[in-house]
């Protein structure tokens, strides 16, 4: 079994593990759990909501540190790690950014107030446009170079906002919820659930990301290839 293989072998395992995961955590959030007592049955958001968060930080982890290699060894490994991690976190970004006002109608009134928490992640959100953005403007086999560089530092620049996302509620004194932070705040039933689908969502980056990054090396070859008939 070659390496791409065993590579498509892989991303087909976690592909299976995280459907049924998946499956069997939305299943039991939807079915399993009773309506929360004061929010309803738009408290199971929350559910798809956090996760979604905890999964975005792991994509901006990625793309901050595929970025910071390739700026030091401009390997192009790294850039694909870094893409990767930064499509996956706009994937799972996209889903808080959705998700958070569907919830928030309901419990607060409005789709979006400018808490500290909405705005910080706001601005993380536009920052990950603006690395693909990037990424689309130099697209050209010639000025890929560029484009890795100059979206590599939006990459770390990006990351640098997941911590003020994350302390944004205790720093300013938002009105957005710590569950997590509270031992009290989840029944056994609902954190049960939590990390069922935290599981679930682990298991479906993988999966992203592997993609992705298999993807972005084959556009790596393309590339090199064009650029090489180019000079031939």
């Amino acid at each position: 079994m070659n390496r791409m293989t065993r590579m498509q072998a892989l991303e087909w395992l976690l592909f299976g593990m995280a459907f049924v995961s998946m499956l069997g955590g939305f299943a039991f959030v939807l079915f399993g759990l009773p309506p929360e007592a004061g929010q309803g049955y738009v408290q199971k958001i929350f559910f798809f909501h956090v996760p979604s968060a905890f999964m975005m930080y792991a994509g901006l982890l990625l793309g901050a540190g595929g970025s910071a290699f390739y700026l030091y060894e401009k390997k192009p490994v790294y850039d694909c790690v870094a893409e990767a991690g930064m499509t996956m976190a706009t994937f799972f970004a996209t889903i808080v950014i959705v998700s958070g006002p569907l919830w928030a109608k309901p419990i607060w009134g409005v789709y979006w107030t400018w808490d500290p928490r909405l705005t910080t992640t706001l601005v993380l959100y536009i920052l990950l446009l603006a690395y693909h953005s990037i990424r689309r403007i130099y697209r050209e086999p010639a000025t890929q170079s560029k484009a890795r560089a100059f979206s590599a530092i939006v990459a770390i620049l990006t990351l640098i906002d997941a911590p003020l996302i994350h302390f944004s509620v205790k720093l300013w004194r938002g009105i957005h919820p710590t569950v997590l932070r509270n031992p009290d705040g989840l029944p056994e039933s609902y954190r049960s659930a939590l990390e069922l689908m935290i599981i679930a969502f682990m298991l479906t980056a993988s999966v992203i990301f592997l993609m992705l990054f298999r993807i972005c090396k084959l556009k790596h070859r393309i590339d090199s290839t064009q650029i090489g008939d180019r000079h031939g």
